[in-house]
């Protein structure tokens, strides 16, 4: 699993002059998501998770997991200032940007024995490769009062890009039983993260005045592609 990126610092600022005033303040950038490396399990021996002999009826206890995730990126950070004058007045923000997640590794499982998995959401063989998903855009507000001019621009962040999954394959040459509800014999995924949201955006000005604010964008979401090949008896 690879570890989550850090979010970037928010910045808080403002300013007062009786001639003219100004105030920039700039969200922190971020970390990105730690990748996580390939995942190979290679299994020659039964396994059966007995829901008589487990804490919790054996619930969620699957013959195999193998999963390789990705980190998720860090959120940019907020941004909020302003700025009071009695001549001209200007106050800008700008959020912090969003960092990307990782990528999930490559996910090999090889089974040749018998797997009997019993109680609810337990899998006989469980795979997954997942990405990471974006850090969110980092917001942005600010307003500014000017007795002759006030402009005012707050910009947020976009969001992080989603990570990429990578192949999950699964081969599988023995039976295998499962007798709980959602318990697939063999669940392979490979699931591309969901991208990170744009910040919001928000700004206002009072006296002869420019104003503009926007959100960020989203992110996209990551790839992912998985197969299985089965021979076993059930």
């Amino acid at each position: 699993i690879g570890g989550c990126g850090g979010n970037g610092g928010i910045s808080f600022g403002g300013s007062i002059s009786n001639s003219a005033s100004a105030s920039i303040n700039l969200g922190g950038g971020s970390g990105s998501g730690g990748s996580a490396l390939g995942v190979t399990v290679t299994n020659t021996a039964a396994i059966t998770t007995n829901k008589n002999a487990i804490a919790g009826g054996g619930n969620q206890s699957s013959g195999i997991i193998a999963q390789s995730i990705g980190g998720s990126g860090g959120s940019g950070g907020m941004s909020a200032g302003g700025g009071l004058s009695v001549g001209g007045s200007i106050a800008a923000n700008v959020g912090g940007t969003a960092s990307a997640g990782g990528t999930g590794g490559i996910v090999l499982v090889t089974n040749t024995a018998a797997i009997q998995a019993d109680g609810l959401q337990a899998s006989g063989i469980l795979a997954q490769s997942i990405g990471g998903s974006g850090g969110n855009g980092g917001s942005s507000f600010g307003g500014s009062i000017g007795g002759s001019a006030s402009f005012t621009a707050s910009v947020a962040g976009n969001g992080g890009v989603g990570g990429t999954a990578s192949a999950v394959s699964v081969y599988n040459t023995q039976g295998i039983l499962t007798d709980g509800d959602q318990s697939g014999a063999i669940t392979a995924q490979s699931i591309g993260g969901n991208g990170g949201n744009g910040g919001s955006g928000g700004s206002g000005s009072v006296g002869t005045s420019v104003t503009g604010g926007n959100g960020g964008n989203g992110g996209n979401g990551g790839l992912g592609a998985s197969s299985a090949t089965n021979y076993g008896g059930n």
